[in-house]
């Protein structure tokens, strides 16, 4: 099972991308995974097969972008409209830092 992150309130939280790639595994499907090339507002550091990659708050990947906190912390909302309302208008998306 995916890691699981208690909230303050008791609540149980399921990293579901990872979940996805359980299963995935499981039944023995052939998937892809997409690799960050940036982010907007850096927060963590980890290692993506031996190369360190920066991960925060609006995360760009080839041809998305993951808000990453957008359902429980919106306190960064004009980067969520800024966001939202360049890919409705077919814009680049440029991240603040690119790997």
């Amino acid at each position: 099972m995916a890691q699981q992150h208690r909230l303050s309130d008791g609540a149980v939280c399921v990293d579901v991308a990872q979940q996805l790639t359980l299963n995935a595994i499981e039944q023995k499907f052939d998937y892809k995974i997409l690799y960050p090339e940036g982010c907007d507002i850096p927060q963590w550091q980890t290692d993506i097969n031996s190369n360190p990659f920066i991960l925060g708050v609006g995360t760009a990947y080839p041809a998305s972008w993951h808000y990453f906190q957008g359902s429980i912390n919106l306190s960064q909302s004009d980067l969520w409209n800024q966001r939202v309302n360049g890919i409705l208008n077919n814009e680049k998306l440029v991240p603040a830092v690119k790997f």
